[in-house]
């Protein structure tokens, strides 16, 4: 599930089409679901995959789901080449995002769990070495060599 909605991007955008019957609705919705809900959830995932396990499970904290609004709503402005606002200001929300997750990454700000104000839970030093990029043998053959083959 996203962090954020397509009805949640139209309505804090209110220069988009809002209305299915709208020109030019269906194009800006399929945008959004289909390239920049996805880019932004790439984005933050890819920031914040040191620290905590993603994505970020239920109930999703409110700065997350404010740096998805922001994040998607800067990229769908790109990919409709819109330019509504200045670039100084599109860039600046954008810069303002990356800082923030950066601040997260970096533990500068916790993620909080606004309905009980409780910080989720950083992963430990063993989630992170039992994790990462692992080779799937999908042919069930042997492997042709080993990391020990290569060690002097």
């Amino acid at each position: 599930m996203p962090y954020c909605e397509v009805a949640t991007i139209l309505k804090v955008n209110p220069e988009l089409p809002q209305e299915a019957e709208d020109t030019g609705y269906d194009r800006v919705v399929e945008i959004i679901e289909q390239v920049t809900i996805p880019k932004a959830e790439s984005i933050i995932h890819s920031m914040l995959a040191d620290r905590y396990r993603v994505p970020i499970s239920e109930p999703v904290p409110r700065l997350i789901t404010s740096l998805m609004i922001d994040l998607v709503t800067v990229y769908t402005d790109t990919e409709l080449d819109q330019g509504r606002g200045e670039k100084a200001e599109t860039d600046s929300r954008y810069e303002s995002a990356l800082s923030i997750l950066v601040q997260i990454r970096d533990g500068k700000i916790p993620l909080v769990d606004d309905s009980s104000g409780a910080v989720f839970a950083e992963k430990t030093s063993g989630d992170r070495d039992s994790e990462g990029i692992h080779a799937v043998d999908r042919y069930g053959s042997e492997p042709a060599f080993s990391m020990e083959d290569h060690l002097l």
